[in-house]
């Protein structure tokens, strides 16, 4: 076997045979309470924006959003999601279980469909991956590499993505909390030390870390250097959505990377589904001095329709397809259905 493969795809000695059972009910009731209150305060915070503007004024906005930028965005969700295809791929062969594309392709783009606007995602997608992989015959160590595997990338490409952002034009970020971009510029770098820190491992010929009793298996350099670089291209792409349904030459591309990404982060950590409400809190008063409110308020309501909601739509009908069709007996045991998994 490669040393590759050895890193690469070997499961760890310690790891769970399978997913493990919920635990902690104390703190998952906190972290629900939490993600209430923020959404609360999120909500409180764009109805005070909104105030601010009338709804014929968005409606017009909206309603004049360009034919063809409207395509773009179209065109730019589609690619990414077909980038987002690769994530299961690349994460099933570091499980060590590589499935034909058009197989692993429908499990991806459902729960990345689900992912998205159902939180926390790693939860709603994961719950889809269980129940559809393990009609594939993976056992559960396997779907929980894949998981992890998925769940890691998602993070590093925020990270990565929002890092060069703070880097390259940390003015705008800057001036809205009266902050000196010498004092930004040091915060997008954090934001890459995940990356690189998950790089110097890659390269320094260990192939398990341990933590306590655990043990995590390393990924080689090339895997390393996926999990990175996927997510990043599907940032762009994602971020493309939004940017091209703004007003032109409202914001250089670096700029918005920069307030995308912090947007993204803190609505991906507020568990809030889809981040919504904080994400367009966010993005309305870091952008408030360079794009008039009620255009920006139209284009993140296409941004919510076409990457969020259609797919959302799409992924559901699929899985609903899917659901209905005759199951294969690759794995016998598991019988609950994908209400049950998430439920759980």
């Amino acid at each position: 076997m490669t040393n590759e493969a050895q890193r690469g795809n070997a499961p760890a000695a310690s790891a769970p045979a399978a997913l493990p059972p919920p635990r902690h009910k104390g703190l998952r009731v906190l972290g629900a309470i939490a993600a209430a209150v923020i959404f609360g305060i999120a909500v409180r915070a764009l109805i005070g924006i909104l105030a601010k503007y009338r709804w014929q004024d968005i409606q017009t906005a909206f309603q004049n959003l360009p034919y063809e930028h409207v395509l773009m965005a179209i065109g730019f969700t589609a690619a990414s999601f077909a980038v987002l295809t690769l994530y299961d791929m690349l994460a099933l062969r570091y499980a060590g279980r590589p499935l034909p594309y058009h197989r692993s392709m429908l499990v991806s783009l459902v729960a990345c469909a689900l992912g998205n606007s159902v939180s926390p995602g790693f939860i709603s997608g994961g719950a889809v991956r269980y129940r559809m992989y393990s009609t594939e015959g993976l056992t559960g160590l396997e779907i929980a590499k894949v998981i992890t595997f998925c769940s890691m990338m998602t993070g590093l490409g925020v990270m990565v993505f929002g890092g060069l952002g703070l880097i390259l034009s940390p003015d705008l970020v800057a001036s809205v909390n009266n902050l000196s971009p010498a004092f930004v510029r040091p915060i997008g770098l954090l934001m890459l030390a995940p990356a690189v820190a998950l790089i110097a491992s890659s390269l320094a010929h260990k192939s398990v870390w341990r933590f306590r009793r655990h043990e995590f298996q390393l990924p080689s350099p090339r895997f390393a250097v996926g999990q990175i670089l996927l997510p990043l291209t599907d940032d762009v792409l994602a971020g493309a959505v939004l940017y091209v349904l703004l007003p032109p030459d409202s914001l250089s591309f670096t700029e918005f990377a920069g307030v995308y990404s912090v947007a993204v982060a803190l609505g991906f950590i507020s568990y809030v589904p889809g981040g919504l409400g904080v994400f367009e809190s966010l993005f309305l008063v870091l952008t408030a001095s360079r794009i008039p409110g009620d255009q920006a308020i139209a284009a993140l309501m296409g941004y919510r329709v076409i990457y969020y909601l259609v797919p959302l739509g799409l992924g559901m009908a699929a899985l609903g397809i899917y659901e209905s069709m005759p199951r294969r007996s690759a794995a016998p045991k598991n019988k609950k259905n994908l209400a049950t998994d998430l439920a759980d």
